[in-house]
């Protein structure tokens, strides 16, 4: 009880834990949505950006970037480039730039024409770059975009042509293609893309420039959009409604507690003590001093106080039945408990017959309830005769423990005349059938020993086969037919129709051993027993007197039968015979 006070938490305490996690899961998925819908917006706005730019500076005449593109594409102009960095001077870019003059498709110069660019500043490879370093540049202030360039991209390799914010030193500059545009081909339209840059983030687009007259991709118009500063304001978002949800929280926090201890709590807590106080005090209540609480709330509370006086008038009610019937059932229990002792006092008792070295003699019976319905019995009908039967009953219970007693009185009576164990059989099943009002049957094997001899004369009215050990070798005994049980049929003539006779002659050492069905029917979650079973713990049982081999048995069966319960009543016999030798029965 300690421990569980330890552990104790109060419902008002949980349900604000639970309202607390509500406010926080609500505010959670209305901030996410807000902050993924105020994303979503702004990025809308940057791709329009840098795509509008992009396909702006892509319409320029695509020749331009072409001729740039042949001419530093050389190794001439990477050495020039290269004094040109050593040097730190971009006037010998300048310069070589100059010097190049326009050509033709077949090669021939253009320097002296005005129809082939006329809006040139000047008919030289520099003129060509510095128109479009001022496209580039209009188109920046135009859309206010952070740089502009023209790109020429190969094998994976991106060449860099025309960037004003870089100069000429940019003029064939190499880089490696980043991995956010890895995916897509040379020159290929890549569409506005957010990622991490050496500069912090960018959002970056390119759009294929053509060569008007060829339709031939030439380069790509390239913008690039500084998104640092809406990143910023992302994260200012995101802690700004971190700190509403917070303040949101501890004001919903303070409001439901005062409202839940006056509403719920209070009233639970009236409940709880009410429920305590009646079920530990030691007053004997009625319908009159039931409990009354000061609870007039027509609610779920309500509704509970109510029940609560409805099961205290129920309890006040069923008490006294209560204490009737369990007063009723100790007392079943008490008579159930002394009829399985009457019962077990008229098995009969061990050692059996001590003065007797021609056999030894075992039984037990494990009854499944408080009595059962299986009986072994046996006696001696005069000096060299020793009757044996082992039965079992159908059905359980009282009734089952009644008719048991019935059939083990009519069989003594009826095999101390000296009878057959055939004419036995046939007139205790003529006696029974005559007083079974419950229309209850029982199987029986009985069987009378000439001790002299060796001699067992046995007959079977629909019960278990018999067992027989013979020079270290178990079988059952497969001679002859089974008969049908006491209790079912009568009125024929011949008793060996109903119950089939046998002869079988023990030897010095042989073991017999018979038994109910609640051996070979004990089961497991899988399987059952069995008539292998059995044979195969009889086989493995060391060489013992009958009754350390039934507890040997018994022993295999429970560790078979493992967690399942016992559903029959288990009851085995055991006669080992120590007089002479004889002939050998048909075992298999």
């Amino acid at each position: 009880m300690n421990a569980m006070n330890r552990r104790r938490v109060s419902l008002r305490t949980r349900l604000n834990i639970l309202i607390a996690f509500i406010i926080l899961a609500v505010s959670m998925v209305l901030m996410i949505t807000g902050y993924r819908a105020y994303c979503r917006k702004v990025d809308e706005f940057c791709y329009a950006r840098v795509k509008e730019a992009a396909v702006t500076v892509s319409r320029t005449d695509g020749s331009l970037a072409e001729d740039l593109w042949n001419a530093v594409n050389t190794d001439e102009f990477r050495r020039v480039r290269e004094r040109a960095i050593a040097e730190n001077d971009e006037e010998i870019i300048r310069e070589w730039m100059k010097s190049k003059p326009l050509t033709d498709a077949d090669g021939s110069e253009l320097r002296d024409s005005t129809s082939y660019h006329p809006e040139l500043p000047d008919d030289s490879l520099y003129g060509e770059y510095e128109t479009l370093a001022w496209i580039c540049e209009q188109a920046r202030k135009l859309f206010n975009e952070d740089d502009i360039y023209i790109q020429y991209m190969e094998n994976g390799v991106t060449y860099t042509l025309v960037d004003p914010e870089e100069k000429l030193f940019a003029i064939g500059s190499v880089e490696a293609r980043l991995p956010e545009f890895a995916g897509y081909k040379d020159n290929e339209r890549i569409p506005p893309t957010v990622f991490r840059s050496r500069y912090g983030w960018l959002c970056t687009a390119c759009e294929p420039v053509k060569n008007l007259k060829t339709d031939k991709v030439t380069g790509m118009a390239c913008v690039d959009l500084d998104m640092n500063a809406v990143i910023r304001e992302r994260h200012w978002f995101l802690i700004n409604c971190s700190l509403f949800v917070l303040i949101e929280m501890a004001a919903a926090i303070t409001v439901s507690m005062l409202l839940m201890r006056h509403f719920v709590t209070r009233p639970m807590k009236l409940l709880a003590e009410a429920a305590r106080e009646f079920g530990s005090i030691s007053e004997v209540y009625t319908k009159d001093n039931v409990m009354q609480l000061p609870i007039r709330s027509n609610d779920e509370i309500g509704d509970l106080y109510r029940e609560f006086l409805f099961m205290q008038n129920h309890i006040v009610e069923n008490t006294e039945k209560l204490t009737a019937i369990t007063a009723q059932k100790e007392r079943i229990d008490t008579e159930l408990r002394m009829a399985g002792e009457i019962q077990a006092s008229m098995l009969p008792v061990f050692p059996a017959f001590p003065e007797r070295k021609e056999f030894d003699l075992f039984a037990r019976m494990d009854p499944a309830r408080e009595i059962g319905g299986d009986f072994y019995d046996f006696f001696l009908v005069d000096d060299d005769h020793l009757c044996l039967v082992m039965a079992d009953v159908s059905g359980k219970g009282m009734p089952a423990a009644l008719f048991m007693i019935m059939c083990k009185i009519i069989l003594a009576e009826q095999a101390k005349m000296g009878k057959s164990p055939a004419r036995i059989l046939e007139d205790a099943n003529a006696e029974l059938l005559a007083n079974n009002g419950g229309h209850l049957f029982v199987t029986v094997w009985l069987g009378i020993l000439e001790i002299s001899t060796g001699v067992l004369c046995f007959s079977d009215a629909g019960h278990e086969k018999l067992l027989l050990r013979r020079n270290g070798r178990w079988g059952f005994l497969s001679k002859g037919v089974s008969g049908i049980p006491l209790g079912l049929f009568g009125d024929i003539p011949d008793a060996s129709d109903l119950f089939p006779e046998q002869t079988l002659t023990l030897h010095c050492g042989d073991v017999l051993v018979q038994y109910t069905d609640g051996v070979t029917e004990a089961s497991n979650e899988n399987q059952r027993f069995g008539e292998a079973g059995l044979l195969s713990a009889v086989t493995g049982a060391p060489s013992a007197k009958p009754e350390q081999l039934l507890a040997y048995i018994r022993q295999q069966i429970d560790l078979f039968a493992g967690q399942e319960p016992q559903f029959d009543d288990i009851t085995m016999m055991g006669l080992q015979y120590n007089g002479p030798q004889t002939s050998t029965p048909n075992i298999n």
